[in-house]
């Protein structure tokens, strides 16, 4: 995608991004290809310079999509890696919440003389830190191989949490009396 037709597409988008000019999508498959194709133009607008618009995209897709998100692997790193390209680190902290269940702080490290550095996390109370090398940033792939291990590493977490259907009561049934 070209300057020119991000530029044209800039006012085309609707004041909801995710479906410009068309009905919410019916079935699971084509809320995900809605959701790709919205996180590919988010992409496409972060990398010309357009971060803001490309986060109120991000946000958009993942408001109306996070189901199906939270569900596909190819979604979420899709998701994260605009997020990023895009500098939408707070709302990345929340997909990865809504995703694992864990808070989750993301901070760019100052630029230093040392190799790049892939992402780094620790554990503090009550959150981890995952601190991010800016020149990491600036060659990162939809497939670069810590973004995929830091998607495969969530979908283990979300699938090691408890059900919570199992640790809540069944609900009794009154009759009246």
């Amino acid at each position: 995608m070209d300057t020119d037709t991000i530029s044209d597409q800039r006012h085309k988008v609707s004041a909801d991004p995710f479906w410009p000019g068309g009905p919410r999508p019916s079935s699971d498959e084509a809320m995900a290809r809605a959701a790709q194709d919205g996180l590919e133009m988010a992409v496409a607008l972060a990398r010309a310079g357009d971060s803001q618009r490309a986060r109120k995209i991000c946000a958009s897709v993942f408001f109306e999509a996070q189901p199906t998100i939270a569900t596909r692997e190819d979604l979420l790193r899709a998701t994260m890696y605009a997020l990023l390209l895009a500098g939408g680190f707070k709302l990345l902290g929340r997909v990865i919440m809504a995703v694992s269940g864990r808070y989750v702080q993301v901070v760019v490290l100052p630029q230093g003389s040392e190799p790049v550095m892939p992402p780094r996390t620790w554990q503090e109370t009550r959150r981890t830190i995952c601190a991010l090398d800016p020149r990491w940033l600036a060659r990162l792939s939809h497939d670069d191989v810590s973004l995929r291990r830091w998607c495969e590493t969530l979908i283990a977490q979300r699938d090691s949490r408890p059900d919570p259907v199992e640790t809540v009561p069944s609900i009794l049934h009154l009759e009246p009396g």
